[in-house]
């Protein structure tokens, strides 16, 4: 079992049942991917897996809300394309990282976690900070709640605008906690460090272009369908005056893309269903951003990102719509 001493001792509690699921998900969530991965059609995947297919609705008995509040009632709210609900994760570490990392383009936190030779659980925590200085003000004393919900209230979406570990609430109900969990940022952060479960990426300008793709090829398509994404000159003025403030060299090429964007999320596809034209729009759009970035390991290992800028250069002086004729 995984040495968690020093967390907060409920968040230790719960972790260890979260853990005893792990064992069985995880192998079954690796080979979904894989197929995923592999182009399989939905179909196909449920048929390759047989009943491990249940995984794709599972709900677990207990799921994980964090705030930056201690809420007596989480209400439902907007969150990008989706509507308005409550969510959820399965892992209580992965909810207070939510609330902790609120603003992935200044920083983000990500839980790696995988079953060793032994089939024991591991995690490790690995911190990418974005923007120079911005781990100082976020790791501080504060205090996150974590707030533990009842997965009967529940359901398991689907579709590109969410996550792999994420649950919605029913009909977008408000939720009671069935109990909260109070965290300190700068506690937690230091019994991570003393149990070697994190490992921080302190900012270096080569991150860039890879902070500005992720931005714009993720979060932005995802806000156009918003109440804020409805006024679309203030919505846009919002990342021109951050990316202007943060990366003012990725300013222009943000502009052109954006415009890309918009394009894309305005064409019809007569021969795909809603949600089929909105999952085919939003993968388009992201693998179309990555696309911009070279991927290249380094020395130790780790694998660093950089702007593609031969690519970059020419969508820049062109009026880049690439292979229109598949949308």
């Amino acid at each position: 079992m995984i040495k968690l001493e020093g967390l907060d001792e409920e968040l230790q509690k719960e972790m260890s049942q979260y853990i005893k699921n792990m064992t069985w998900y995880l192998p079954i969530e690796n080979r979904l991917r894989d197929l995923k991965r592999a182009g399989k059609t939905l179909d196909e995947i449920k048929s390759i897996l047989g009943e491990d297919s249940s995984i794709l609705t599972y709900v677990p008995q207990t799921l994980y809300h964090g705030s930056i509040k201690s809420l007596d009632v989480i209400s439902s709210r907007e969150s990008t394309q989706k509507g308005s609900y409550v969510y959820a994760t399965d892992n209580p570490i992965h909810a207070l990282m939510f609330s902790i990392f609120r603003n992935s383009s200044v920083a983000r936190g990500h839980i790696f976690e995988y079953l060793n030779d032994d089939g024991e659980y591991r995690f490790k925590i690995e911190v990418d900070e974005r923007v120079l200085g911005a781990l100082d003000e976020i790791i501080n004393d504060r205090v996150i709640t974590i707030h533990v919900v009842d997965g009967d209230d529940f359901f398991k979406p689907s579709g590109e605008a969410y996550i792999n570990r994420e649950w919605v609430s029913k009909e977008g109900q408000d939720i009671v906690p069935l109990r909260r969990i109070a965290i300190n940022v700068k506690d937690f952060f230091d019994a991570l460090e003393k149990l070697d479960l994190v490992q921080y990426s302190k900012y270096d300008k080569s991150k860039d272009w890879k902070t500005i793709m992720d931005m714009l090829g993720k979060n932005y398509p995802f806000g156009l369908g918003t109440q804020k994404g409805a006024d679309i000159d203030a919505f846009d003025k919002l990342y021109d005056d951050f990316i202007g403030a943060k990366f003012p060299e990725q300013l222009p090429f943000s502009i052109q893309f954006r415009s890309f964007v918009k394009k894309v999320m305005a064409m019809n596809m007569d021969d795909k269903t809603p949600e089929e034209e909105m999952n085919y729009k939003l993968k388009y759009i992201r693998e179309t951003a990555d696309s911009f970035i070279k991927t290249t390991k380094g020395a130790d290992g780790k694998i660093l990102y950089q702007g593609d800028m031969d690519k970059i250069t020419s969508f820049q002086v062109e009026d880049y719509f690439p292979h229109t004729n598949k949308l």
